[in-house]
């Protein structure tokens, strides 16, 4: 079953430290929440989610890497996936972090950069505001502002905010199909 997935992003913190406060005291423990990292280019450098956000950020090492200088956390502000869940993340959310991975192919995730969505997924992403969290704020350069992945052709679409010279879509099929 095809899936759209609204995705909140919050920020840019400036520090991992500044994220960590923000994730602490915007969601508690058992709270499901995205995050990323990006360098001084733009571009995601890492990507993933967790169910404990007030703890994920205290020992991770690659969102600790010096070259990240930007730092956002996400909400999904879609409805859920009906149905029975086949693991412990809500699909959405699970779904949400695979095809931001597979098509950003963010140089810190080593997991998830060659796995293709299963089905046919859109993705509409916004940012906020890291202070009130309500001001709407430009989608970064080179972040797709719209995903869209066809899983019956294993085609991509972007509708992007900039240019996104790192998204090249026929080398990321071949890529994900080897």
């Amino acid at each position: 079953m095809g899936i759209a997935v609204i995705i909140n992003w919050y920020g840019p913190y400036s520090t991992k430290a500044d994220l960590a406060r923000a994730m602490k005291e915007t969601w508690g423990k058992g709270e499901k929440c995205l995050y990323m990292a990006s360098g001084v280019s733009g571009r995601v450098r890492y990507l993933g989610r967790t169910d404990n956000p007030a703890a994920r950020l205290a020992n991770h090492e690659k969102m600790a890497d010096a070259a990240n200088c930007s730092f956002y956390c996400a909400e999904i502000d879609s409805q859920g996936v009906s149905g029975p869940r086949s693991g412990r993340c809500q699909p959405d959310l699970d779904i949400a972090e695979r095809t931001l991975i597979a098509l950003l192919r963010p140089e810190l995730n080593e997991r998830g950069t060659r796995s293709l969505p299963g089905d046919c997924v859109v993705i509409y992403s916004r940012f906020f505001d890291a202070e009130d969290g309500f001001r709407r704020v430009d989608t970064p350069p080179g972040f797709p502002q719209l995903i869209a992945y066809d899983g019956w052709t294993d085609r991509w679409d972007a509708g992007l905010a900039a240019e996104t010279p790192h998204l090249d879509f026929g080398q990321s099929q071949q890529a994900t199909q080897n």
